[in-house]
């Protein structure tokens, strides 16, 4: 998603509303903990390459490289 798709998404919302992350990713769930929720407390910019590893599993790497580009992050944590 790029962040003007994110940007006309929540413009469609009402303004005051508080806003959380979810998700039921497989990787992520346990017997007991189907799914997690989480608080966005910050937003910001990174350089980062993006890519599949060899089990085609998303992978990122930090810093400039050859493939490296701006990349913005949501920062969330599960402590709300």
């Amino acid at each position: 998603m790029k962040v003007k798709e994110l940007i006309a998404k929540l413009e469609k919302l009402e303004p005051d509303l508080e806003i959380y992350g979810y998700t039921e990713d497989g990787s992520l769930a346990k017997p007991n903990k189907p799914f997690y929720v989480f608080d966005i407390d910050g937003v910001d910019v990174q350089i980062a390459e993006t890519f599949r590893d060899e089990n085609r599993s998303p992978c990122i790497t930090f810093g400039e490289s050859e493939n490296s580009r701006k990349v913005a992050f949501l920062n969330v944590t599960t402590d709300f």
